[in-house]
């Protein structure tokens, strides 16, 4: 397995350490992941993070 993006953010938050917005975002997406590798599009377009997605299809069209 690879390294699990959000990790080590969630893990500071976990902490009481402060995050930037990028850094909550990671955690947010690791936690709704399960807390598990993520190496593809979640497909939750409905999610309003959805957009900065990391491995988010740019073909895939968003919600209006």
């Amino acid at each position: 397995m690879g390294f699990i993006k959000g990790a080590r953010e969630f893990k500071a938050h976990r902490r009481g350490e402060s995050l930037t917005r990028k850094q909550t975002m990671l955690a947010k997406c690791y936690v709704c992941n399960g807390e598990e590798e993520s190496q593809e599009d979640c497909r939750v377009p409905s999610c309003p993070l959805y957009q900065y997605h990391h491995h988010r299809d740019p073909n895939r069209e968003l919600d209006a």
